[in-house]
């Protein structure tokens, strides 16, 4: 994955496929896209990968359809990519669309890879509910956001909720002035949701009072909220506040930090680390 990454412009699709497939979401299942997504957030954090997946509407049929060039694949895999090759390449010919090139990746990508995510043990009860919710930020769309609406994609079946936090509130942030404006990062945020998932409702709504209740405590027909670590006590008081109003606990669907880089300044991909390197770049352009 690491050598797909690297040799991709602006778009990498993983194509998911093969008996081995969930036919729904699982603990397990998103613990594999978190393994996808880490040499992204090494190499590139904002390189625009969307995991396809069968049961999130994805055929074969569909997937020779995308406006694609080249299929890639590893050199161990050699077979089974020819054989994909001629079944998307047949698709594509019907349809009036050029052929896929096959091409095959670099044995070695860098004599400095990715860290190996330590495994560890997972649910493989189904995750799959008609109305979820997410809520962040989402600026300048990184890996690590990806990763947590491509969780709420695969887990929904009807419709998703994305709060994303108002203007107003990230007056404090460093370089507030490179922030993305509210309406660019709720529209990027649906865009990836409904790539993942062709087919969902996606509603955004502003986030504009943190003492306020959110919309994933308010809403009786929510069923499941998606976080990351770090934001497990603010889940938890959105299963209070629904216990007390007499509405059923959500959910809680937690999906692991994606921040170990080499692409960032400091190590760590997140959306404050993207501003700053913009912003060294933009001075070091005025100084030249």
């Amino acid at each position: 994955m690491a050598a797909a990454v690297l040799a991709t412009g602006d778009r990498l699709y993983a194509f998911f496929d093969g008996p081995g497939l969930p036919p729904t979401a699982t603990e397990g299942l998103l613990q594999d896209i978190g393994r996808v997504l880490q040499p992204v957030a090494y190499y590139r954090p904002q390189l625009d990968l969307i995991p396809l997946l069968s049961f999130a509407s994805w055929s074969r049929d569909k997937v020779a359809k995308l406006d694609v060039q080249t299929l890639v694949y590893d050199l161990q895999d050699k077979d089974e990519a020819k054989a994909l090759s001629r079944d998307l390449n047949h698709v594509r010919e019907t349809s009036n669309l050029p052929p896929l090139s096959l091409t095959p990746l670099a044995a070695e990508v860098s004599a400095h890879e990715p860290p190996e995510r330590e495994p560890v043990p997972a649910d493989d009860r189904p995750l799959s509910f008609a109305h979820v919710a997410v809520g962040g930020t989402f600026d300048r769309l990184h890996v690590g956001h990806r990763l947590l609406l491509a969780a709420t994609a695969l887990i929904c079946t009807e419709k998703v909720y994305i709060g994303v936090t108002g203007d107003q509130l990230l007056q404090k942030k460093a370089h507030k002035e490179l922030l993305e404006s509210y309406e660019t990062r709720a529209h990027a945020a649906e865009i990836y949701v409904k790539a993942v998932r062709p087919g969902l409702t996606v509603q955004t709504g502003a986030l504009l009072d943190p003492k306020a209740p959110t919309v994933a405590a308010t809403d009786e027909s929510m069923q499941a909220l998606v976080v990351s670590k770090e934001t497990v006590p603010g889940a938890q008081e959105i299963n209070r506040y629904r216990k007390n109003v007499g509405f059923a606990e959500l959910q809680i669907v937690v999906v692991d930090l994606i921040a170990d880089t080499q692409a960032v300044q400091g190590g760590k991909v997140s959306s404050t680390a993207l501003r700053e390197q913009e912003a060294a770049r933009q001075q070091g352009h005025t100084a030249a």
